[in-house]
This record gives C-alpha cells, sequence and structure tokens, in this order.
C-alpha cells in the first residue's frame, strides 16, 4: 500500500513538473512563431495579437488557449496565487479567440463600403480597397467569435458547476455547510462567477461590441494576472502577517520581489509610453512576457525538488 501511495505521488510530481515545463516550451514557441513571421514580412506589426492575421496565427490562438488551461490546472501554493491563476486562466482563452481590431480606418473603410454601391466603390476607389473582401473578411470573423465563445461559454459554465459542486460535497459526498467552505473556493469562485457572467452579458447583448473590445479587456486582465502571481510570490513567505517592502527584499527568494518591482514599474512606465505613442503596444506586450517566462522558468527550477513543493517554497 505504501509503495503504491509513493508511486502516486511520484505520478503527481511529474505531472506538474511536466505541466509547468509545457508553459515553458509554449511561451517559445509563441515567440518563435513571433520572430519567423517578422523576418518573413521584413517589419513587426504593432501589437503580438495583431499576428491572428497572419501565417502564425494557429501558433498564437492554440499557445494562449494552452496557457489558459494550464493557468487553471495548475494550483497555487497559496488561495490567492491560485485565484490570480485562475482568472488569468479564463481570460486567455478570449484573446485568443476574439481577435484584435484590424484598425479604425478598416472599420470606417468596411461601414463605408457597406453604405454605399460595393460594385461601383470596388470599381472606382482610388485606394484600391477590396470592399467584397473586406465585408468577407469581417462576416467571418464575425462567425467565428460567434461559434468560439459559443463554445467556451458552454464549456466554461460546465466548468464552473463541476468545481462548485466539489466545493460543495465533501469527500465522501455527504453535503457541507457553505459558511464551512474554504474561504479560498467561496471568493475563489464568486469572482470566476463574476468574470463569466460579464463575457456572458457582454457576448449576448452586443456581440458587436464585444467584438470591438473584449481582447483589449481581456488582454488587459490577463497581463494584471500575470503581474499579479509574481507579487503574490514577492509576499508569500509569511502567511501569519503581511510583510513590509523592506522585510520582502531582504528575506529568502528576495528574486521574487525584485521581479515583482521590475514587472509593476514595466506594465506602469510602458503602459504610459504606449498611450503617448513613443512606443508600440508590442513592445509592452513583448516585455511582460519575458518577465513573466523569466519568472516561470526561475520558479519551475526552484519547485523542481518535490520537498520545495510540499513546503509551499
Amino acid at each position: 500500500m505504501q509503495a503504491d501511495t509513493d508511486g502516486d505521488r511520484q505520478t503527481a510530481l511529474l505531472t506538474y513538473q511536466y505541466l509547468r515545463s509545457a508553459m515553458v516550451a509554449l511561451l517559445i514557441a509563441l515567440a518563435a512563431a513571433v520572430i519567423i513571421q517578422s523576418f518573413e514580412q521584413s517589419f513587426v506589426l504593432p501589437s503580438i495579437s495583431a499576428y491572428y492575421y497572419t501565417p502564425a496565427q494557429a501558433i498564437f490562438v492554440g499557445s494562449i488557449i494552452a496557457l489558459g488551461i494550464a493557468m487553471i490546472a495548475l494550483r497555487g501554493l497559496d488561495d490567492v496565487e491560485d485565484v490570480i491563476l485562475n482568472l488569468g486562466g479564463m481570460l486567455a482563452p478570449i484573446v485568443a479567440l476574439v481577435p484584435t481590431s484590424r484598425g479604425e480606418d478598416f472599420k470606417a473603410a468596411v461601414k463605408a463600403c457597406r453604405t454605399a454601391d460595393v460594385s461601383v466603390l470596388t470599381d472606382r476607389a482610388p485606394t484600391k480597397f477590396d470592399c467584397p473582401t473586406a465585408i468577407s473578411l469581417t462576416a467571418a470573423t464575425r462567425a467565428n467569435v460567434e461559434n468560439n465563445i459559443t463554445a467556451f461559454l458552454i464549456a466554461g459554465g460546465l466548468g464552473l458547476l463541476v468545481v462548485s459542486a466539489f466545493a460543495l460535497v465533501g469527500p465522501k459526498g455527504s453535503p457541507v455547510d457553505f459558511d464551512n467552505v474554504a474561504s479560498k473556493a467561496k471568493w475563489g469562485l464568486t469572482l470566476a462567477a463574476v468574470v463569466y457572467l460579464a463575457v456572458l452579458v457582454g457576448f449576448v447583448v452586443d456581440i458587436d461590441w464585444f467584438i470591438d473590445n473584449a481582447h483589449y479587456a481581456a488582454a488587459t486582465g490577463l497581463f494584471v494576472a500575470i503581474v499579479g502571481v509574481v507579487v503574490a510570490n514577492a509576499r508569500r513567505r509569511d502567511p501569519a502577517k503581511t510583510p513590509s517592502v523592506i522585510q520582502m527584499a531582504q528575506r529568502e527568494g528576495r528574486w521574487y520581489f525584485y521581479l515583482a518591482v521590475t514587472m509593476v514599474a514595466a506594465f506602469v512606465v510602458l503602459s504610459v509610453l504606449v498611450y503617448t505613442d513613443v512606443i508600440s503596444l508590442f513592445v509592452l506586450e513583448a516585455v511582460l512576457i519575458g518577465l513573466f517566462a523569466a519568472f516561470w522558468v526561475g520558479q519551475t527550477v526552484e519547485r523542481w525538488d518535490p520537498d520545495s513543493v510540499r513546503r509551499g517554497q
């Protein structure tokens, strides 16, 4: 019996290690696809999300969805980290499935195409804007979003129901009073339900607004979650009290603190530079993803020892 137990623990540990390693591989694949496409076209697009419209689409969509699933599957080492990972994992598929806008100029041109005689506009347009093709691309995007987000909402809704059932049912199937459920389960599930309902309402009430805005809202939430995971690790050493900034900088594992400070500073400064058109969104995304990759690799190496996982390091 002891041998079986040890074997189960070893299998669980290996699964944990492989899942964390797979996330690193997914980030590498995403970076490689973007770099290869940038060399092929001899220029860098305004954002990583814009590579959805290039031959890198399959890797972009697949890797982002897989990263989201992995974030949900991984159990954080404390309640805060676990909830942040789950929320980030819920937002990631939306980033992948709802493409970034093609730009205001494209939308204005499509609107003009729809309100004019398409055949005349196609023949006469000095800009050679292909109205039939543009309208077809817009319709295809809408159809993709309708299909994919509907499937996502069905799967996500069932997932929330299953997780809620597990949280409210004891190990032997006996009902447990909701007040006695672990606090993480209550507030974590509440936040997840709020995110799910926000997506559902936005999708059902105004799909055009959803197509135009959901990607940016989800991407912002995902990047906040990524920064939040690093900050949560910087704070976590003594769960009995909230550490001061000086304590976080001095204690064991302080590299989390320095990385968290760097990520927060980069997020704030680069966001301002993007807003003022000094740099492109691509730079902000690339820097934050690179810093998160460095954090994830370092944490994976640190947690490779099963003893460190059990200690909650």
